[in-house]
């Protein structure tokens, strides 16, 4: 059983953080990688390991409602990743709006977690 902490929203805006933070490295260095099959490689690893994100953090979520949840997260955390690259920011500037976008992906989470179903 998953410890209580691990779904706070502590843990949550880490996690997004990170992940956010990788996804616009990774769109930053797409054009170099995208036919590499070790980037096919991390994408599955990659997609694995955020189902059981989602499935930790929703745990009273029915398994359609969750696989709707990541598809939802993982597209804004894709696109946002990439736009937010696009931008060429300051580091000060990307993490603002990173932390913006954690906040909305967290509020999200743990609204659909309380809801349940």
């Amino acid at each position: 059983m998953a410890r209580n902490h691990r779904r706070d929203d502590c843990y949550l805006k880490r996690s997004f953080t990170n992940s956010i933070r990788k996804i616009c490295q990774i769109s930053d260095a797409a054009p170099l990688y995208n036919k590499s099959p070790e980037v096919d490689e991390i994408m599955a690893e990659s997609d694995i390991t955020f189902n059981l994100f989602i499935e930790e953090v929703l745990p009273k979520v029915s398994k359609p409602k969750q696989q709707i949840a990541a598809h939802l997260v993982m597209s804004a955390c894709t696109a946002a990743g990439k736009d937010i690259s696009e931008l060429k920011l300051s580091n000060p500037e990307l993490n603002d709006h990173i932390a913006e976008l954690t906040e909305m992906l967290v509020g999200y989470l743990v609204s659909l977690n309380q809801r349940g179903g």
